[in-house]
């Protein structure tokens, strides 16, 4: 039976969590502490017992030049002897429709497996990249004019929040955070020992790096910059700070592409992947943050009824004849920016319902660069 969970089921949820992941406790506690909103996970019951689960924490995000509410969704898990029976698929549609009773257009989330999520028409909008540097790779070089130092982020996390609303603000999939939301995912990463590099310009903090140790070595899964010079330095840093450990950097995907782009440190892997998935609630607040009007497109869904029919890309209904076809996943990746809709077409992901559909939408919802930093 569907449901939500109450603050009594705190023990049962953390059971569950440390049954079916293998996060660090101090992690666990911490989600359990400042992360867990009993109203906003969704839980199915059977025989009085949690048999799966699924934690929301409400969050906006930025979708083009527009800010839209959101539910970022995280933790969720299934007991393995309840697994197979589409527990967890029925749980997941009705926390959808209540999202969207609540007016939440949107939900967020870092799959484990892209492909469990396929059937909700809940696609990638977001890539990370990665760059992993051997102990034995050249010490990367520092940059001119920027200077790198540990700091005490409890105490500088003004100025780190300051970074990260210039540097996040190009992204479309990012989470709006306030500083509020800022000092909680810096706690997050404090639970784990993080420590924090800054890179400095004139005295100013242009960039910052969160990293921690682990049994693989050394891990940054926070490193942002409003000024492309900060990233290798950063790495450079880090790279120092870790000795004879390896270090993975996480990064946008878009820091080593382009002319002016640093070049990648030598010795490193630079990997980018699929990261973030995303689910729509109601097709027409999505469509709103367009800001364009003047194209009708046909939306399919085959989990929310409320999300299907014609519509114009400005988010009303409407009779106009639809020049393009495709579900709210697909409609979701265009939207946001991730994929064309030429991309969408020639991969047999969205159907024109004329010769120039293509290329007037992409002129209308050009590509954009999409990155997301939280998972939880």
């Amino acid at each position: 039976m569907f449901g939500y969970a109450k603050f009594k089921d705190r023990d049962e949820l953390y059971a569950l969590w440390r049954h079916c992941f293998d996060d660090s406790p101090e992690f666990t506690n911490w989600f359990f502490t400042e992360r867990f909103l009993p109203h906003y996970c969704a839980v199915w019951v059977e025989g009085g017992r949690i048999v799966c689960a699924a934690h929301s924490l409400p969050v906006h995000v930025r979708v083009r030049d527009a800010i839209l509410p959101a539910a970022l969704v995280a933790g969720v898990a299934t007991l393995p002897e309840y697994r197979g029976r589409g527990i967890m698929r029925a749980m997941l549609t009705e926390h959808l429709r209540r999202l969207r009773s609540l007016g939440t257009p949107l939900v967020v989330y870092r799959p484990v497996n892209f492909a469990i999520y396929r059937s909700l028409c809940h696609y990638p909008v977001a890539d990370k990249s990665f760059i992993a540097l051997p102990s034995s790779a050249p010490q990367p070089e520092p940059m001119p004019g920027i200077e790198t130092r540990l700091v005490d982020a409890e105490k500088a996390l003004d100025a780190l929040f300051s970074v990260y609303v210039r540097a996040t603000e190009r992204y479309s999939a990012c989470i709006v955070r306030s500083f509020a939301d800022f000092a909680l995912k810096y706690r997050d990463y404090a639970a784990d020992g993080v420590k924090c590099a800054a890179a400095f310009r004139d005295g100013s903090i242009v960039g910052y790096s969160f990293f921690t140790g682990a049994a693989r070595g050394i891990e940054c899964p926070e490193t942002l910059a409003f000024e492309h010079s900060a990233y290798p330095a950063l790495i450079s840093m880090v790279a120092e700070a870790a000795g004879s450990h390896d270090i993975t950097v996480s990064l946008p995907p878009d820091v080593f592409e382009g002319e002016m782009a640093p070049p990648v440190p030598e010795g490193a892997t630079l990997s980018t992947v699929e990261r973030t998935a995303a689910g729509v609630t109601d097709v027409c607040s999505l469509l709103r943050a367009t800001r364009a009007d003047g194209y009708a497109v046909e939306v399919l869904d085959p989990v929310l009824p409320e999300n299907r029919g014609v519509y114009d890309i400005s988010g009303e209904p409407t009779n106009a004849p639809p020049r393009l076809r495709l579900d709210s996943g697909r409609l979701a990746q265009l939207v946001f920016g991730y994929r064309s809709a030429a991309e969408l077409i020639a991969q047999g992901e969205a159907t024109p319902l004329d010769r120039t559909a293509a290329a007037e939408l992409d002129a209308l919802l050009p590509r954009r660069a999409c990155y997301c930093i939280d998972e939880y």
